[in-house]
């Protein structure tokens, strides 16, 4: 494969062991699994909350579906807007999935800013440097590194897949944010 040229602000890295794809996927793999069992935990909560004089979000979509009794489709989709409006629960249902990825970008910046390295890239021994310091990135390096998470998902995930096309195993958010990602060795 052609190889993507090199940031040229880069050092000269001695012993410096490159995280490639693979081992970044099960650390990614990782924090979505970690993600997921506090959404499992949040979504509980958010099923089982009750706008005052009203039964509870979950008990509402248990009566809607529990109402269809084999209706033609188009009377399902205006049932369905019917009930959105009615209920007050598209507003809610939007303020949840935007509360979820504002909790997702909280938990990868936390973890970056102040440890270099979110928990599943801790368990597979990965940790994100500064390119020309080899040093944690700063602040702003990892909120650059975030928004160039969006845009490497953007052209099917290609800003992802161009780790294993350079020396340094660098995707589109690291040369966004001047980051790579490399091994740590055993106890540190």
């Amino acid at each position: 494969m052609k190889e993507i040229a090199e940031d040229s602000n880069s050092p000269k890295e001695t012993g410096v062991v490159h995280a490639k794809f693979g081992r970044r996927l099960v650390a990614a793999t990782i924090d979505i699994m970690l993600l997921a069992m506090a959404q499992i935990f949040l979504s509980e909560l958010f099923f089982a909350l009750k706008f005052p004089g009203d039964i509870s979000i979950g008990d509402q979509l248990q009566n809607f579906f529990q109402n269809l009794n084999n209706p033609q489709p188009n009377e399902i989709v205006g049932n369905f807007f019917a009930f959105l409006s009615n209920n007050k629960i598209l507003y809610v249902y939007i303020g949840w999935h935007l509360s979820t990825i504002f909790l997702m970008m909280l938990y990868v910046l936390y973890f970056w800013i102040t440890r270099g390295a979110t928990p599943g890239k801790m368990l597979t021994r990965c940790r994100i440097v500064d390119i020309k310091t080899l040093k944690k990135p700063t602040a702003k390096q990892c909120i650059l590194r975030l928004l160039g998470y969006c845009i490497s998902l953007l052209p099917l995930g290609l800003g992802f897949l161009m780790i294993d096309l350079n020396k340094q195993k660098r995707g589109l958010h690291d040369f966004i944010a001047s980051t790579m990602v490399i091994v740590t060795k055993k106890g540190k």
